[in-house]
């Protein structure tokens, strides 16, 4: 919930408007992205040791952290 994010996501809404419904969504697609291309393809884009650090804070830290998340600031962005 960066405040740089935030006006991303407003600036994009202008151009591509997304219903709150699809705004909500995105920390689901976050998830996706955290474990298709970090944890699961993560080899593939990223050197030996930068994939293990990456999927060790994806386990520990980010997948966690999603738990927990009030996405309601993103509705603001409208």
């Amino acid at each position: 919930m960066e405040p740089t994010f935030l006006e991303f996501l407003r600036s994009y809404r202008q151009v591509f408007p997304m219903t709150d419904e699809e705004v909500m969504f995105l920390p689901e697609v976050y998830r996706f992205f955290i474990l298709n291309y970090v944890v699961r393809e993560g080899a593939r884009f990223f050197r030996p040791d930068l994939c293990a650090q990456f999927r060790s804070d994806a386990v520990r830290t980010y997948l966690p952290a999603l738990d927990s998340l009030d996405a309601s600031p993103l509705r603001s962005t409208a």
